[in-house]
């Protein structure tokens, strides 16, 4: 390929990163970084590691209370 064809696909969807990047998130975070050679497009979101919130057990005598009450409502 010449110097004459023009931009590569990968150089311009690099470029178009480094565009959205400078655009949308270094106003908000300005001291971010980005690595352009482990770039890739897409994303993945570990929703367990940002939106679970552990939810302590209950104690085994509320278990048992609820239990008795639903094979009470169930037999009667």
């Amino acid at each position: 390929m010449s110097s004459q064809e023009g931009p590569t696909p990968s150089y311009e969807r690099l470029l178009c990163i480094y565009n959205y990047f400078q655009k949308e998130v270094l106003q908000h975070v300005p001291e971010a970084w980005i690595n352009v050679e482990a770039t890739k497009i897409g994303y993945e979101i570990s929703f367990h590691k940002y939106f679970y919130r552990h939810q302590p057990l209950r104690n085994l005598e509320e278990i048992t209370a609820d239990k008795l009450a639903l094979e009470k409502k169930v037999t009667s």
